[in-house]
């Protein structure tokens, strides 16, 4: 909460099911009396923010959507953004009514949001989204000054944060599937979510392929509740149809379903294998017991495929319920791992990997758009099902090899007087800065010509910087090592270059030199210069003249 006291646009990124409209109903009961609004992304998308409001604040919100008017005494409203875009609703309030106002599912980033937070320009904005993938919030570093906290599906640089690692959510699982779909020379159009592919022209290169889609899918999600999303309604209702001819339970729901509620209510109960839909589940819809992702819908927004796929990574309800505690993590996992549902899986076609631009399950996980191609990459050459973190960590590991070797074919060279930036995260031990993506926009500015010269003046080559906001972290980082006498980059590179961080000869490597004081890391140097020249051990002083 402290962040709004600093801030006026504050940003919330939780991965699907951490719970965001709870922990959005918890921060309006502290913030009561002021007069608090929750925006939903539509009219249908109300219902569950009013429920959990209700029984977490315990003030019932004023509803303000379609034929349903708030009362202007109400502290708390809940609102569509669909109704309350319209001019004659939002003249109903004065400019000055709210005081906080929660924009759900933020990454879209509509219109309609940004017209009604203008209205009501002095209040503060939460923003609140589950985008996984950092590049992507570019538009959102438009809007928002802060990101006041993160929880997402997986975090790579720590196995066990994130909500698989902390044992909130069931761990990945995908199946690679090869379906020879040609998808050449497909129109792309400009949508809410960004460009995307025609959907009349996607359809109809993927309908052909249904009652193979639906063979797949019986042989590798036998016992399985999945969700599937399609282009159309029409190709929903007839791939489901389909299904059905092929042995599977399925079922087509849609918008204007006259028995949605009924569908949704036995989906929970596990009476269906498969439930088809153009794109009317990708939000707002708790299902648990749904286990499988089959995607028919192809996108370009990393943001809509997270979300659709985010559909089948919630916890079975009660499992964990009463395990909220951080050092509970053990505890969660073995209950999901013994559970009916001990993770998800996405079948994944590879036919979606040749469309250039495409989300995939690389995506999920992944910090950079590289990071996710790798991953992709490596996915596409299993032939079973697989754990979707620890292959992403395999290829964390060879990216990692390939960064040391390549630094230590560049320390090897003695021309190379300085250290380039993009080697200093490996140098430091600091996963965080190696993983480091700009996320507001002054972060995404070239870096200065005042940063360039301090980080010359170091020691460091700014070639392939590209950022300012990496340079402030590599000055922060090095202003904090200076602080505390730690050895500098350009004696740690000294150190892996004489072989130091590796067991040789009978000696022991050195462990963890990133963490030596100067003094420390120049003895060591000393000696092991004195070594190779066969002098004995302290002759030569305490080896600062080699660092220098």
């Amino acid at each position: 909460m402290f962040a709004l006291s600093e801030y006026d646009r504050i940003l919330l990124r939780l991965g699907t099911g951490a719970g965001k409209t709870l922990i959005a109903a918890f921060m309006i009961a502290k913030l009561l009396p002021s007069r608090c609004l929750f925006l939903g992304d539509s009219d249908e998308l109300c219902s569950q923010p009013l429920r959990v409001i209700t029984n977490v604040a315990g003030v019932i919100p004023a509803l303000e959507k379609s034929n349903s008017r708030a009362s202007l005494d109400a502290r708390c409203v809940v609102g569509s953004s669909q109704t309350m875009a319209r001019k004659e609703r939002l003249a109903r309030f004065p400019t000055t009514h709210f005081d906080y106002i929660f924009v759900d599912e933020c990454h879209r980033g509509s219109d309609r949001d940004a017209l009604i937070c203008g209205y009501f320009s002095g209040a503060k904005v939460i923003g609140i989204t589950a985008t996984p993938f950092r590049a992507d919030m570019a538009d959102l570093s438009k809007w928002f000054e802060y990101i006041a906290y993160e929880m997402p599906m997986v975090d790579m640089a720590n196995p066990l944060k994130g909500l698989i690692g902390q044992g909130f959510a069931p761990p990945w699982r995908v199946k690679s599937l090869a379906v020879n779909i040609d998808l050449e020379n497909l129109g792309v159009v400009r949508t809410p979510d960004g460009r995307e592919y025609k959907a009349s022209e996607l359809d109809d290169r993927i309908e052909p392929h249904y009652h193979e889609i639906a063979e797949l899918y019986k042989e590798h999600a036998p016992g399985r509740h999945g969700i599937a999303f399609l282009v159309l309604k029409a190709s929903s209702e007839k791939f489901a149809a389909i299904c059905r001819e092929h042995g599977i339970k399925a079922i087509h729901i849609a918008g204007d379903s006259p028995d949605r509620d009924e569908i949704i209510e036995r989906a929970r109960r596990g009476e269906y294998d498969l439930i088809c839909n153009a794109q009317v589940l990708g939000t707002g819809i708790d299902i648990p017991i749904l286990d499988c992702f089959l995607n028919l819908r192809p996108t370009r927004s990393l943001a809509a495929y997270q979300q659709n796929a985010g559909r089948v990574c919630r916890v079975l309800e009660g499992l964990i319920d009463d395990l909220p505690e951080e050092d509970q993590a053990e505890e969660r996992k073995a209950r999901i791992a013994a559970s009916s549902k001990p993770n998800s899986l996405v079948l994944d076609l590879l036919w979606q990997r040749d469309m250039l631009g495409t989300a995939h399950p690389g995506h999920l996980v992944a910090a950079s758009e590289d990071e996710a191609n790798a991953i992709n990459e490596k996915t596409a050459s299993y032939k079973s099902e697989h754990d979707l973190f620890a292959t992403a960590h395999r290829v964390l590991i060879a990216r990692e090899k390939a960064l040391k070797e390549a630094l230590e074919r560049a320390a090897a060279s003695a021309k190379k007087k300085l250290v380039p930036a993009e080697h200093i995260g490996f140098l430091i031990a600091d996963q965080h800065l190696q993983d480091y993506q700009p996320q507001a926009m002054w972060e995404m500015e070239p870096p200065t010509e005042a940063q360039i010269s301090w980080l010359t003046e170091k020691g460091i080559d700014c070639e392939n910087l590209e950022s300012k906001g990496l340079a402030r972290k590599i000055m922060d980082a090095l202003t904090f090592r200076a602080k505390y006498g730690m050895a500098t980059p350009k004696i740690l590179r000294l150190m892996k270059r004489l072989h130091m961080d590796q067991d040789r000869d009978g000696i022991a490597a050195v462990r963890n030199p990133e963490r030596l004081t100067i003094k420390a890391a120049g003895r060591m140097i000393q000696a092991e210069y004195d070594r190779r020249k066969r002098l004995p051990r302290g002759k030569k002083g305490d080896g600062q003249g080699f660092l220098l």
